[in-house]
């Protein structure tokens, strides 16, 4: 009789045990949060709908891949280049449909990085080259595409999302992250050591860290990496990144404004304080005119050479911190890169006309910068 009951306050504690397991495991797919959305009801203006319809005819194929470039050339190395499809472009696509509550081609992007770029470790391929998808990630676009299943799970009420979201999230924490630290990709033999500032997608961690407690430790680990690569008050921008094998950061003569710009913002969607680099970008927005795409640290020298994708990026910036003056500043001097020519081949795009040169992430960061709303 006592070995009889012993079995059986065995199995029961078994059967406890599981179904306590299977409810952990569960309940993250069916919590409720409270999420802000990032619908935006702003009326289509006229260059966003000339761009929406030159990213769809021109840069699209049939299924929904966008191509990296209008000319078809081929791709050399890590250089991609072509129609060769990106990852980075799948996943800003797929934050333009959600903010523009755009359900059906949500679902169709969805589809295709689905069916054509999840690998089966849960990360998304960086690259479809010819056809064939890469069996390297890139973290930056692994967080951009979680971080929009999840949202667009609450936006359009569809669990299915969710699923994918927390799926792509389990395998970064998974395959790309060193004591807590996010490092930029892993090749299918190991992981980098390197973490490149401008990676570290802050939100997508906070929203992750909902589901997932660990989140919050990467997020704070995340955040420490940041702050630690601030160059200076004379020059508030960004170390390029940090390398984990010499525990320290790049000591690269010029700074990637861009990048910095993408740390920048990064910062602003958790509310942490940018004003320091916010002030400096608008005081040489208004007594230069412009912002270069380099600075050098120690002498200040510029490149001179401008970028779409920067002043796109402060458009973002001026919508999450309600940066009104910022936003004029930043969306006319992105407006004057789209080519409106009637007759040109790129009507419509950000590019160069004379070479009809076009690249998706140009174009991709000034239809996001168009699209997303101003911060309630």
């Amino acid at each position: 009789m006592k070995n009889k009951m012993k079995a059986i306050v065995i199995i029961l504690s078994v059967i406890l045990i599981t179904s306590y397991i299977g409810y952990v495991n569960l309940y993250k797919y069916v919590k409720k949060v409270q999420l802000p959305s990032f619908i935006s009801n702003e009326e289509v203006s006229r260059e966003e709908g000339l761009l929406l319809s030159f990213i769809n005819n021109e840069l699209m194929d049939d299924e929904g891949g966008i191509y990296t470039n209008y000319s078809n050339n081929k791709t050399d190395g890590d250089l991609t280049k072509g129609h060769d499809i990106l990852s980075e472009s799948q996943g800003m696509i797929l934050n333009y449909y959600l903010y523009n509550n755009n359900k059906v081609e949500y679902e169709n992007i969805f589809k295709y990085i689905k069916d054509n770029m999840m690998l089966k470790d849960g990360l998304i391929s960086w690259r479809i080259e010819e056809n064939q998808p890469s069996n390297v990630s890139a973290t930056i676009d692994d967080l951009r595409i979680a971080r929009s299943f999840i949202l667009a799970g609450e936006d359009f009420d569809n669990f299915k999302y969710r699923y994918y979201g927390l799926k792509v999230a389990k395998g970064i924490k998974k395959n790309l992250v060193t004591d807590d630290r996010l490092v930029d990709f892993n090749d299918g033999y190991g992981k980098s050591n390197i973490t490149t500032l401008c990676y570290l997608d802050l939100y997508a961690m906070d929203v992750l860290s909902l589901f997932d407690e660990e989140w919050s430790n990467i997020y704070n680990k995340s955040l420490e990496v940041i702050n630690n690569g601030f160059i200076s008050s004379e020059l508030p921008l960004y170390r390029k990144f940090y390398d984990g094998d010499k525990e320290s950061y790049d000591n690269e003569e010029k700074v990637d404004t861009l990048l910095s710009v993408l740390v920048i913002l990064n910062k602003a969607e958790v509310n942490e304080d940018v004003s320091e680099s916010v002030h400096w970008l608008k005081n040489r927005l208004r007594e230069y005119g412009y912002i270069s795409t380099t600075y050098d640290i120690k002498t200040m020298e510029e490149s001179k050479v401008e970028s779409t994708s920067i002043y796109a990026n402060l458009v973002l910036i001026a919508k999450v911190i309600n940066d009104k003056e910022l936003y004029d500043l930043a969306v006319n001097k992105m407006k004057n890169f789209q080519v409106l020519n009637i007759d040109s081949d790129i009507y419509g795009a950000f590019g160069y006309e004379a070479a009809n040169e076009v690249y998706s992430y140009d174009n991709l960061n000034a239809l996001l910068a168009f699209r997303r709303g101003f911060k309630n």
